[in-house]
């Protein structure tokens, strides 16, 4: 063999050095394809989890598309809605509307049916169900095409759907409304309470207001007439009745599912939140909306408990609010991929021939099913997860690149012990790099023979220094896993946030259309019930056994219907002398406060030294003065209904225990069972809420009977309150308060 290079003979190191480093690429290269198809796995399982939450968005517009058409237009031919979560969603290639086509159709629409549909079907499955950036400014352009105020406040009626925006009604009304629910017209009416109910509405609304999602805004202020959308797109809407035991305020979150405002209350909200009221408040509640500033949402922000872990001792932090997350432009360069369906339903798709002229009128179904589609003849982008493996790409370092490629390609290097004589480099290469190979790609290793050793034509040295720095290349792999790792934790975020709002909808759902026809068969009698908790629980069981093969929301909704005339200050009326316990403990508990600290967490330990209980007196102090827990607690125990005051009983606790369990030290350990209870005790002294003994025998004789299967998670509060009551009223047989016997 001759060379037109001189190099000068090779060393063995050397040419054990390209063995070495030849194992260590075809052993990256084995990994990349495991890797590949690792990626390939998790992506498809993220794509799955993507789908799956999208799916239940697409249950919750459409549980208010059956109500809508349900209750306004008395329709009574609507497919079941229903979704399997172990069912998979089929993926297929369809023609699908273009953002004019949808303009162009939106603005034509007569029919009431077509409307309904495409509010709350098609426009939330064209833009995403509202979970990216980049698809609402895409709903931003849609609303401001639309110049008829008209239709303009028709569509807008899917943005106060949105689970964001319901999950700002329940917190910015449902406190003020459960505590003025019951009231008659005339109590309403005077000007103390009237003008409490506007404070604590536009406060609360004030409050709340990051909450709102900055689309949504965006699409207000893009209305001509921004009051009479929020009127007639959501509080006309919501101010109206439905049957005796629901209500569109239910529906929505401004009263709790177990709460059935009567028509006085609804006849006295229309006077503030109806444009045409007496005393309308929406122009001040608009002027808020507006001069809010935009949410900070950063690609950070995947998951709000990394941000909310940092409590601090100002009073006004929230422990309870969270961060409005959307997908943007940083997710969707990762992985385009992910957003590119259009997750839809054959409804949408039959609506979807008549906005393209394939047919002249809707097609009805009597079955509903979920499609993921792509457009006709579009193939998936290039994501993250299955773009060529950057050790596969030419870089600018071209000497390094080829040496990568050519050891990669060729035949594995025999082991030597001594140099054949007179091999110079340009031999090696020939003799092993380039002729021992796969025979159909010695094009290609010729070629990179020829970038190494046209670019080092001094001496094998410079080859030797490329060899070294051809390093592994992680950088695929580390991109990707970190994409699909934030992308997952933000789709479980987003749907933590909605779940609520979510179930909320489906018990709705069920309450209203599937039992529409459904009539107790027993008469609730509250007193009795009030005189013999018994009684109640046996209505409650036997009743059960109608309603159980109807929904699997059975047990909500019967003791909702069973309990909403149930009030606890009416309760405590009848019952006699409780309220004296109230007032009672309530002086005791200051001092009762100091001696339980006193038990349970001085210490003696050095200041220097970390000690749990110090540590926990420290949070005490934290949640103590917190205004979110205050108007938590208070909230719970002013509540008069059953249901609302077992939920916020079991949200009180989670907040406590989550509080403690991510601000505790990990190297210290956790805090155990036998902490959190004398914590809860310290701070239910600290805070010294109303009514305590009242609250404590109305949870005891309604909500904590097995039989019922629906509050075990309010035994701890229970629990708490009974210690609470034991220790300070001693000679207070309370247990004797608890049942009257018939």
């Amino acid at each position: 063999m001759h060379s037109i290079f001189d190099f000068g003979g090779l060393s063995i190191d050397f040419i054990n050095r390209f063995r070495e480093i030849q194992y260590e690429l075809h052993c990256e290269g084995a990994m990349n394809d495991i890797e590949a198809k690792c990626r390939k796995f998790q992506f498809e399982s993220l794509q799955s989890l993507y789908v799956k939450a999208l799916a239940e968005q697409k249950i919750h517009y459409m549980c208010f598309y059956s109500i809508f058409r349900f209750v306004f237009r008395d329709d009574m031919k609507l497919p079941k809605i229903a979704f399997n979560k172990e069912t998979e969603i089929p993926n297929f290639n369809k023609k699908l509307p273009t953002l004019n086509d949808l303009i162009k159709f939106a603005k034509n629409i007569n029919d009431s049916h077509i409307i309904d549909l495409f509010t709350f079907s098609t426009i939330p499955a064209y833009f995403s169900y509202f979970w990216t950036t980049f698809h609402n400014n895409d709903c931003i352009s849609f609303f401001k095409n639309l110049q008829d105020a008209d239709l303009f406040d028709i569509y807008a009626r899917v943005l106060f759907v949105n689970p964001y925006f319901l999950n700002f009604i329940e917190k910015t009304f449902q406190p003020s409304f459960s505590q003025f629910l019951r009231l008659n017209i005339s109590d309403l009416e005077t000007q103390k309470v009237s003008h409490e109910i506007e404070q604590n509405i536009i406060n609360n609304w004030q409050k709340n207001i990051d909450l709102i999602p900055n689309f949504i805004i965006e699409i207000l202020k893009i209305s001509k007439n921004p009051i009479r959308t929020l009127s007639k797109a959501l509080f006309e809407i919501v101010l109206q009745d439905i049957d005796e035991y629901t209500s569109l305020m239910q529906l929505y979150g401004f009263v709790h599912f177990s709460h059935h405002p009567h028509d006085e209350f609804l006849l006295f909200l229309r006077t503030f939140l109806s444009m045409n009221g007496k005393n309308c408040i929406l122009h001040h509640l608009f002027d808020i909306l507006i001069n809010k500033p935009p949410n900070k949402t950063t690609n950070k922000d995947t998951n709000n408990d990394k941000n909310e872990n940092k409590y601090e001792n100002e009073k006004d932090v929230s422990l309870n609010k969270y961060i409005i997350q959307h997908f943007g432009d940083a997710e969707k360069e990762d992985v385009p991929s992910l957003f590119q369906p259009m997750l839809c339903s054959n409804l949408d798709l039959n609506l979807f021939h008549v906005i393209l002229g394939k047919t002249q009128t809707l097609v009805p179904s009597s079955h509903f099913e979920m499609i993921n589609c792509l457009k006709e003849n579009e193939k998936a982008q290039k994501s993250v997860h299955n773009d060529t493996e950057m050790t596969m790409q030419y870089n600018s370092l071209q000497v390094n690149a080829a040496l990568r490629h050519i050891l990669q390609d060729c035949d594995q290097l025999p082991k030597f012990k001594t140099v054949p004589d007179d091999l110079r480099l340009e031999d090696f290469f020939n003799e092993y790099l380039v002729f021992r190979g796969r025979p159909e790609s010695i094009q290609r290793r010729i070629m990179l023979s020829k970038i190494i050793l046209e670019c080092t034509n001094s001496n094998s040295s410079l080859v030797l220094q490329h060899l070294n720095n051809t390093v592994l290349d992680r950088q695929k792999e580390i991109r990707a896993f970190s994409a699909f790792t934030l992308i997952r934790e933000k789709i479980l975020a987003i749907s933590s946030i909605h779940l609520k709002v979510l179930t909320q909808t489906n018990k709705s759902y069920d309450s209203i259309i599937l039992l529409n026809k459904y009539k107790l068969t027993i008469k609730p009698n509250v007193q009795q019930y009030y005189k013999n908790p018994t009684l109640f629980v046996n209505d409650f069981n036997e009743e059960s056994k109608h309603l159980s093969k109807l929904t699997k929301y059975y047990k909500e909704i019967l003791f909702s219907r069973l309990t909403q005339d149930f009030d606890m200050d009416s309760f405590v009326a009848f019952r006699g002398k409780i309220d004296e316990f109230d007032a009672l403990i309530t002086q005791k508990m200051p001092s009762a406060l100091q001696k339980h600290i006193k038990e349970n967490f001085y210490s003696e330990k050095s200041e220097k030294v970390f000690d749990k209980k110090r540590w926990l007196l420290e949070q005490l102090n934290i949640l103590k003065n917190n205004i979110s827990i205050k108007d938590l607690v208070n909230d719970t125990f002013l509540e008069k209904g059953l249901k609302r005051k077992a939920e916020l009983c079991s949200q009180f606790i989670s907040i406590v225990h989550n509080f403690l369990m991510k601000r505790f030290p990990p190297s210290k350990g956790e805090v155990g069972g036998d902490e959190y209870i004398p914590f809860e005790i310290a701070l239910i002294y600290s805070l010294n809420p109303p009514k305590l003994v009242s609250n404590y025998i109305y949870i005891n004789e309604f909500c904590c009977d097995p039989s019922l299967g629906l509050f075990d998670d309010v035994t701890e509060l229970f629990s708490i309150l009974r210690m609470i009551i034991h220790t300070n009223l001693p000679n207070v047989k309370i247990e004797q308060y608890t049942t009257i016997n018939v």
